[in-house]
């Protein structure tokens, strides 16, 4: 028979509950279960940076995170592994709320000694599984597969409340394709989105895994950026419009082709503005770089011999 391998993270400061834990997941004879524990959440944010996860066992009560803002930090750093909760606090309340920011489990530590810990485990990995698939449909791009506005937004909020409890900057890059519009009339829709998805691959190319890249118009595309890259918006700008001026290279887009780029920075610690706000001023600021691009085109053909 068919023996199924799981790799779990345990998050779990107490060396005797750890203990208990490792016992209650690989005891299961059709399941295959390898632990790897750590004792902070610094330590698992550091640890899912460098390894794919099939689930994560998280005690609520670690010395360096206490309670929902913890929950927080590590989901950020593992969107796309599922998290059990593990407390010693049997809180409806705050079960409830774990599990409508996404926790997949919520269970109270004296029923981590029983059989309904494997069980939770491979439950929230299936629910996991179809959530995921759930929100591809209604949160994905079917043209490029970046997220869409709503993903943009779903994504962005919470990405922007992460930014706001740990004090980092955000920059926020809004790109308008150049006469979009006439290589659809020129070339055909199909080979419209094949420029679309050649757009797309660049955009992503410039990001890392916790950035978030969307198309959020038929011609219009957004890179929220959090953190570390955060500190110099022209240089994400550059590094964007360098990747796209190589789509033209590799012949993959028009010679004519262009795009425009706008860009929104709010500092570290700055909470004045949201999601909303941060669009708008990429966005003048977009049409700003528009200006120019139409202003230096012209001036170029009235030098040109």
């Amino acid at each position: 028979m068919h023996r199924r391998h799981l790799h779990v993270l345990v998050v779990e400061d107490s060396d005797a509950d750890a203990v208990v834990v490792r016992e209650r997941l690989t005891e299961a004879a059709l399941v295959d279960v390898r632990v790897e524990r750590v004792a902070s959440l610094g330590q698992a944010v550091s640890a899912l940076g460098q390894t794919a996860f099939d689930a994560v066992i998280y005690d609520m009560g670690l010395p360096d995170a206490q309670g929902l803002p913890g929950f927080r930090e590590l989901a950020l750093a593992a969107p796309d592994t599922p998290i059990v909760i593990l407390t010693g606090n049997d809180d409806a309340e705050l079960a409830s709320t774990a599990l409508a920011e996404r926790a997949q489990e919520f269970l109270p530590k004296q029923m981590m000694d029983s059989p309904w810990l494997l069980r939770a485990v491979q439950h929230a990995i299936e629910r996991h599984r179809l959530l995921v698939e759930v929100e591809s449909l209604a949160l994905e791009d079917p043209v490029t597969g970046l997220y869409n506005r709503r993903g943009l937004d779903f994504l962005g909020r919470q990405h922007l409340r992460h930014a706001d409890r740990t004090g980092s900057p955000v920059t926020l890059l809004y790109l308008d394709l150049d006469a979009f519009k006439a290589i659809n009339d020129a070339h055909g829709h199909a080979y419209g989105d094949q420029v679309l998805r050649a757009v797309a691959e660049a955009l992503s190319s410039c990001c890392r895994d916790v950035d978030i890249a969307a198309r959020v118009g038929g011609d219009e595309f957004a890179l929220l950026v959090v953190g570390d890259q955060s500190g110099a918006g022209s240089s994400i700008a550059e590094r964007v419009g360098t990747a796209i001026d190589g789509l033209v290279d590799r012949g993959l887009v028009p010679m004519d082709f262009g795009v425009s780029i706008g860009t929104a920075q709010r500092p570290g610690g700055d909470r004045r503005m949201d999601l909303d706000h941060l669009l708008r001023i990429a966005d003048l600021d977009m049409y700003r770089d528009k200006a120019a691009r139409r202003v230096s085109r012209s001036t170029q053909a009235v030098l040109r011999p």
